[in-house]
């Protein structure tokens, strides 16, 4: 009897830690989350929602409800060791051992006072209480206020203004004052009137029930907008009280709860096991300690009898029979089954008890099926599955009972099922090279398959060959622990970084939620197959460090809307800070090369800080919802530019959106005074290009009317030559000559006479046609025309000679009968005796062809005197000589009489044309 009142007395002892713990909900953070140092003696919230923590010796961090920033000395804080915050607008004053250090965004602004114990704003006032009396900060510097030695001297604490006085705290009195300046009336304080003035965080910190150890090394209390208390404590971090749905427990009755091992529930106890072997039960007075094992747990389950079955990791199974004569929990007959008594392996991975039949899943030896007599506690038979009936992968890795079939996944992603004795095999069934890690079934005819790195997968047992995953974006990780469907159908999966919670709509996913120790799932990195739903509805999930309750529909906190930020602005890689003088009417400015813009904002949710997303919208165009918290635009073209953003919460709660309107100008060549200047001037020269055109146009249409006149004009010359190319008197006399020729009977000579007067009749009949003929026609023509006369007149004789160089007469070009006037005049004009000489000489002389006929006649003076009848003669070569300056350009011709001691002995003519060849 005394033993059961003992045994009563402890159980009741249990449940009451159990209540206890349900309230000792607490998030601690240390240096091993990222504070900066351990000793942290005030808080304070700014508007963006980020909490500073003030630090003795690692300066101040900031934290927005996952990761802690760090600035101390190095970024230009005045000192490590700070005291006191105080925020206004988006400047934060920081009291430090040194003096007062303001930040405004990332620069640091310092005035050094003496030690700042606390910050304080009254009066629209900030006054510095420091361990030398009190100073004041005005804008830009820092001065001490003199009041009274007494306090002027002295560590001040604190102020406060309470009815109708200043009250100031010192290290060791509490003053009351009329004013703060040198007219004050001072007196001191009672200790009553200072614990009214200055409170007392007793009250609070009995009501949050914390431990005693916590108790006493709480220097603050700080409650955010989002009603999280914050404990700030003295060498062990802050510790945040967390009101949710989920209660942690690591530690009952002197025994610290490690890793949870295995559960498992039974009517409407729980059993559980950790890594100290320890086993525990919960029950309807709450979680106690049970008894150690000598064995580490891989499995627990229960049989008809309410007997406890365990798996171990290698000393086989147990059975603990409770005694029925007996109240003690801890009092069992104990049963083991191993290798020494006839089971095949001692590791046992999962136990199955379906009606008379005991599953047993083992590491490596595949799945053992006995047939268990329950009423005389024996096995009759042992049926081992393994790769030599079918299952070809025995390294098994998870396992359940679904549909009366025992389902298993192994080491390698092969997935199968034992149905009547019989194994159906999948081999890589996901077709990846992964672990199959928890399996569990839905309501439906579904099958959820978690993976160690590929998430999670879903089949249908009907058909066996389609798995499809599970979308990412509902995964907080890759890696699936543990899965447990509860009994409104939602699917929780186990990971390292806490719980996800899966809803469904028409058999779709709809929506996840992350659970961690934000909000309240303080364990956080789950373990494999260790969860389960109570006959109460609550959820239970073993975690690395103690097992976690989830209780649906408590705790319902109070929503608040978020707020949204812009942290920064940056345009073309150049914060808007530096550039605040190009806003106009509230709107930026900027050029056609500034149209590269960047904007990083920010909500801070303390207890979600991982589940905000957000949505911006740039003029008309929107984006989707996504966790990024910066956005770049590159090349925006010239306009007005209006971008918004809004954020949402996990309890899709909008924010207001936050708004930043732009203007970029356009580019010079786009500009309205510029587009109709540079329409003026094509204009303008396009007008002038039309005039010039016309211009162009009548001066070559001038060109063509002066050339086609001198072409008519050379036409003109070239058929009076051609008309004047035979003197009438030389056609005569040839003809008479043949006609003595003929009365002679000289038919020699006659015959000799018509050829060549035919020949030459031919030539000037042929070449008449023709602007230009070769050298060595003309001079053929020549030689004919002066053989003729030679017959008529034969006081004379010529010769012509060519210095052309390489270049054959052939190839060298010449206006028909250029020379003939001239030979003609000297045969008829200069020669007055019968020792005529007539030299022609055609040579070629830079780039051009140069003719000199030569006389010893009687001169050009005295012929033009003698000169009867030369009508022809004369026009003959004025008509020439035209032709000559016509085709030169120049006056190349030159007539002039040859004189040998003063006496003239012959003419010389000289002229020369443009060489052209007929290559």
């Amino acid at each position: 009897m005394k033993f059961k009142k003992m045994f009563f007395l402890f159980f009741v002892g249990c449940g009451s830690l159990f209540l206890q713990a349900q309230q000792n909900q607490l998030q601690h953070f240390t240096v091993a989350n990222g504070l900066p140092q351990s000793d942290v003696v005030d808080a304070v919230q700014d508007n963006i929602g980020y909490i500073w923590f003030a630090t003795q010796g690692g300066g101040i961090a900031r934290f927005d409800g996952s990761d802690f920033a760090v600035f101390s000395q190095k970024n230009g804080l005045l000192s490590n060791f700070v005291n006191s915050f105080f925020i206004q607008k988006d400047s934060l004053f920081i009291g430090t051992n040194n003096g007062l250090s303001i930040k405004i965004k990332n620069q640091f602004i310092n005035y050094k006072t003496p030690k700042i114990n606390k910050l304080i704003w009254l009066d629209k006032k900030l006054y510095l209480a420091t361990n030398q009396g009190i100073y004041q900060f005005k804008k830009e510097y820092v001065t001490p206020i003199k009041i009274n030695l007494k306090i002027d001297l002295s560590d001040v604490l604190d102020i406060q203004y309470k009815n109708s006085f200043y009250w100031v705290k010192t290290s060791n009195k509490t003053w009351k004052l009329t004013t703060l300046n040198s007219k004050a009336i001072i007196q001191k304080s009672s200790l009553t009137a200072s614990e009214v003035v200055f409170g007392s965080q007793k009250s609070i910190i009995k009501n949050l029930k914390i431990e005693v150890a916590i108790k006493s090394i709480t220097n603050k209390i700080f409650i955010d907008r989002q009603q999280n208390t914050w404990l700030l404590t003295n060498g062990n971090g802050v510790y945040k009280s967390v009101s949710s749905n989920f209660k942690h427990f690591n530690f009952i009755e002197n025994h610290a709860i490690k890793e949870i091992t295995a559960i498992h529930q039974k009517n409407k106890n729980i059993w559980f096991t950790d890594t100290n072997r320890n086993l525990f039960a919960i029950d309807s007075l709450g979680i106690r300690f049970v008894r150690k094992n000598n064995f580490k747990t891989t499995s627990i389950t229960t049989d008809i009898n309410n007997n406890l079955w365990f798996g171990s990791q290698n000393k086989g199974m147990y059975i603990f029979r409770k005694s029925n004569d007996s109240l003690s929990a801890s009092h069992f007959d104990i049963e083991k089954l191993y290798s020494e008594n006839g089971l095949p392996t001692n590791n046992i991975q999962n136990i199955i008890i379906q009606n008379n039949t005991v599953w047993l899943v083992t590491e490596k030896s595949g799945i053992l099926k006995l047939a268990y007599n329950f009423q005389q506690n024996f096995v009759e038979k042992i049926t081992a599955f393994n790769q030599n009936n079918g299952l070809k992968d025995q390294l098994i890795t998870a396992s359940l009972l679904h549909k009366n079939q025992i389902w298993y996944g192994t080491l390698h992603g092969d997935l199968g099922f034992i149905d009547n004795n019989k194994i159906t095999h999948y081999s890589n069934f996901l077709n990846l090279d992964t672990t199959i890690s928890s399996l569990v079934g839905s309501s439906a005819d579904d099958l959820y398959i978690g993976t160690l790195g590929n998430g999670i997968w879903k089949i249908s047992i009907s058909k066996l060959n389609s798995p499809k995953p599970v979308n990412e974006e509902f995964l907080s990780s890759k890696n699936s622990y543990q899965l447990l469907f509860d009994a409104k159908n939602q699917l929780w999966n186990g990971s390292e970084k806490g719980v996800d919670k899966i809803e469904f709509q028409n058999d779709a996913i709809s929506k996840s939620t992350l659970y961690n120790a934000n909000d309240g799932f303080i364990g956080i990195e789950t373990t494999k197959n260790t969860s389960l739903e109570d006959t109460f509805g609550n959820l239970w999930f073993g975690t690395k460090n103690g097992i976690t309750k989830y209780t649906p529909n408590e705790n319902k906190k109070t929503l608040l809307k978020p707020t949204i930020s812009f942290e920064n602005i940056e345009v073309s890689n150049q914060s808007i800070d530096s550039i605040q003088n190009q806003f106009k009417n509230a709107v930026l400015q900027l050029s056609p090369a500034q149209n590269n813009i960047s904007f990083s904002f920010k909500t801070v949710d303390i207890n979600q800080p991982k589940r905000i997303e957000y949505q911006y919208t740039l003029n008309e165009t929107q984006s989707t919802w996504s966790s990024n918290t910066t956005v770049n635009f590159a090349n925006l073209t010239a306009g007005n530019y209006t971008f918004s953003v809004t954020s949402i919460s996990a309890s899709k709660i909008e924010s207001e959106p936050v708004i930043f309107t732009f203007f970029i100008d356009k580019q010079l060549y786009q500009k309205t005074w510029f587009i109709v200047s540079v329409i003026g001037f094509l204009a303008i020269v396009f007008f002038l290009m039309i005039y010039f055109y016309f211009k162009r146009k009548q001066t070559e249409n001038q060109q063509k009317i002066e050339k086609l006149t001198l072409e008519n004009h050379l036409i003109t010359l070239e058929q009076k030559a051609l008309q004047l190319q035979m003197n009438p008197h030389f056609i005569f006399n040839v003809l008479n000559g043949i006609k003595a020729f003929g009365n002679n009977g000289n038919t020699t000579e006659l015959n000799s006479t018509i050829s060549q007067f035919a020949s030459l009749l031919r030539s000037l009949l042929y070449n008449s046609r023709k602007e230009e003929i070769n050298l060595l026609e003309e001079i053929e023509m020549l030689k004919n025309y002066l053989n003729l006369e030679q017959k008529m007149n034969k006081n004379f004789e010529y010769t012509i000679t060519t210095e052309v160089g390489n270049i054959a007469t052939e190839e060298i070009l010449i206006p028909p009968m250029l020379v003939q006037p001239f030979v003609e005049n000297s045969i008829k004009h200069g020669f007055k005796n019968t020792n005529g000489k007539l030299s022609i000489l055609f040579e070629i002389k830079r780039n051009h062809l140069m003719c000199t006929i030569i006389d010893n006649g009687i001169g050009i003076d005295q012929s033009k005197k003698a000169k009867t009848g030369s009508a022809h003669t004369s026009l003959a070569l004025k008509v020439t000589k035209e032709r000559i300056e016509n085709l030169s350009k120049n006056s190349t011709l030159g007539i002039k009489e040859l004189s040998e001691n003063g006496h003239i002995i012959g003419t010389k003519v000289e002229f020369k044309i443009p060489l052209k060849t007929d290559y």
